[in-house]
């Protein structure tokens, strides 16, 4: 299975942490011994794991925390950190950029959430 395709057709970003999580198990790894030896917190390995990205402190920790995780279990972190960029942060660039017409976007969280059909990544 590749980092960007989906498991059953879940949301990318679950599929992208479900795979991170199954190479863990496959290291018979715990969280814990995965945190110890990354130096991040077992809570954001679990939400990491989960798909909750979202719940990280910010862009910076999303990516940074990935990369170290991807690097410990022997991941592409690189194929990893441009799934999730893709799908965190492709809009961000769009959302400053001036607009003569008022834009009825949906919010951010809602198109975190939001299950991409047709998508073939």
């Amino acid at each position: 299975m590749g980092i960007t395709k989906r498991r059953d057709d879940l949301p990318p970003l679950v599929a992208i942490g479900r795979c991170i999580e199954s190479a863990r198990k496959r290291r018979r790894m715990t969280v814990a011994r995965l945190s110890e030896k990354t130096k991040v917190s077992s809570r954001y390995i679990s939400h990491i794991e989960a798909g909750e990205f979202e719940l990280l402190p910010g862009r910076i920790y999303v990516v940074g925390f990935t990369r170290l995780i991807c690097i410990a279990l022997g991941i592409d972190h690189e194929k990893v950190i441009e799934a999730i960029k893709s799908e965190l942060y492709s809009q961000v660039k769009e959302n400053f950029e001036p607009s003569d017409q008022k834009s009825n976007k949906p919010k951010l969280l809602a198109r975190l959430l939001r299950v991409k059909k047709n998508s073939s990544q």
